[in-house]
């Protein structure tokens, strides 16, 4: 049996289901963007766990992206568009319904604070530590501060009526102490609301999802896995929201649906040496090609996308 603990419940019941060569993730990695990527991997290999107890899977060893990391990222994540999609996600909409007028509303791993435009009679501060974001959220005339979200949710206990991140949960390491020291600084009866990549969807059949790897993502997130999370921490679930199809969606579906069609496989792939591959994502990720494939979500429409959001009260 593996001695490494679950990220999420410090279980030991931990199976090792797959691995990477690092340095083959770092060739691909910086075939994306130019950055040092070799710090985040002490090991030449990362291996892949799924705790039996909690339905987590997570990367080990690995160091999560920092705030240079996540600044490069969003610079590249501009110049494909994927920046301006974030503006008005469904993860936003559907969780601004759980925040009354009036109400102190904290968002952790806020980016620009695009979520801000969705509850104006709110009073809301965001925290993130990428440099980039900060100056965007500047630009929007955000609340939008870099602080370390641990610290401050220790320093104002109890003072929040709710605490939101978007698609956040999956960049850590220590979910433990992050999901106690969040929680306390909500009121009795606050909201935590969540949203995740959730890995029941399409999102286990897309093969060298570089962005769903590490240094950026270190755990993968069932729906079970997030349930499990809630009742450890004493939350009540209220609301699920399964997202549809989004623009941000459209090219990972698009992988999936390829690596299913030519592998005829249902089997869950890290990372491929496939030239097919390899040229296909190359393909697909060219601006001109990635602004044009959101048209192609009216024709799939029938199809769940990646998010799944909760809202879930403090007991």
């Amino acid at each position: 049996m593996s001695q490494v603990q679950c990220y999420a419940c410090q279980s030991n019941q931990c199976d090792k289901t797959g691995s990477i060569d690092t340095e083959e993730l770092i060739n691909q990695l910086s075939g994306l963007f130019e950055h040092e990527f070799l710090k985040y991997f002490p090991e030449p290999q990362l291996f892949y766990y799924h705790c039996r107890k909690c339905d987590l899977r997570f990367f080990n060893p690995v160091i999560p992206g920092d705030g240079k990391f996540y600044s490069t990222l969003h610079d590249f994540c501009e110049q494909l568009g994927f920046e301006s999609y974030r503006k008005t996600g469904f993860d936003f909409s559907v969780a601004s319904r759980h925040i009354k007028p009036g109400q102190r509303v904290l968002e952790i791993g806020a980016g620009p604070g695009y979520f801000s435009n969705y509850i104006k009679e709110g009073q809301y501060l965001g925290i993130d530590i990428s440099e980039k974001a900060l100056e965007a959220s500047k630009k929007n005339n955000t609340n939008v501060i870099n602080t370390d979200h641990l610290s401050h949710c220790a320093e104002y206990t109890g003072y929040y009526d709710a605490v939101c991140h978007f698609h956040f949960i999956e960049h850590i390491m220590d979910i433990q102490l992050f999901m106690e020291k969040s929680l306390a600084a909500l009121k009795p009866n606050g909201m935590l609301l969540l949203s995740f990549p959730c890995h029941d969807t399409y999102l286990k059949y897309v093969p060298n999802n570089l962005t769903n790897l590490p240094p950026h993502h270190l755990t993968r997130w069932s729906k079970k896995a997030v349930y499990n999370l809630m009742v450890r921490h004493n939350l009540q679930v209220c609301e699920t929201y399964q997202s549809p199809l989004e623009d941000w969606d459209v090219y990972e579906f698009i992988m999936a649906f390829l690596y299913r069609l030519r592998s005829l496989s249902s089997n869950e792939v890290l990372l491929s040496k496939s030239k097919f591959l390899a040229w296909t994502s190359g393909l697909l990720m060219n601006p001109k090609m990635l602004g044009s494939l959101k048209y192609a979500k009216h024709w799939l429409g029938m199809f769940h996308g990646q998010s799944l959001v909760i809202a879930a009260r403090k007991i």
